[in-house]
């Protein structure tokens, strides 16, 4: 259903890269859990036609779902001290915790460091990683790292039934 997923904590330059991977027929969707059921990106995926990929806020905090999902994998890192910043400067009152990035530390799969994403080698080896694809556009990936693009935290409007069905998921298989 998914073809991959890249694992981020908020304001962790996760919306850019979504951006980023897609192009031509790869659709890399921005914290779709916050809003799709995992059956709603079956049928998204299949109205595509192509490769779907997500980068995710929330599913790295449920490893053992992670591993239940069978496609390439990456984790986005940022030192929680400059998320919370980040978030301190949009207005939000959240705050991420270590034991959040521990959780992302823990799962193995190639790891990406904030001060990378506009390192054009190492995006394109993750982008080929994921996708099984050679080439990630360069001319795309120039004009992107010249941009500021994010969710603007007002239009953000999470559909938490879904989530909790996630997370109901989860505990029913992980949680003794």
């Amino acid at each position: 259903m998914i073809d991959f997923i890249i694992l981020a904590l908020p304001r962790s330059g996760s919306a850019w890269l979504a951006n980023l991977f897609s192009s031509g027929d790869v659709l890399c969707l921005h914290d779709p859990l916050s809003e799709h059921s995992l059956k709603s990106l079956a049928a998204r995926k299949k109205a595509h036609g192509g490769i779907l990929g997500v980068v995710d806020t929330s599913l790295g905090l449920m490893p053992g779902l992670v591993d239940g999902i069978d496609c390439p994998k990456a984790r986005l890192m940022r030192p929680v001290a400059e998320i919370n910043e980040s978030l301190a400067a949009c207005g939000l009152s959240h705050r991420v915790g270590y034991l959040e990035t521990l959780r992302l530390q823990q799962l193995e799969c190639p790891r990406i460091e904030y001060e990378h994403l506009h390192d054009y080698t190492i995006m394109s080896a993750i982008f080929s990683h994921l996708t099984g694809r050679e080439g990630l556009d360069k001319s795309r990936f120039d004009e992107l790292c010249k941009l500021n693009v994010q969710r603007h935290p007002a239009s953000f409007a999470p559909d938490y039934s879904n989530l909790e069905k996630l997370i109901t998921e989860y505990a029913k298989h992980h949680v003794t």
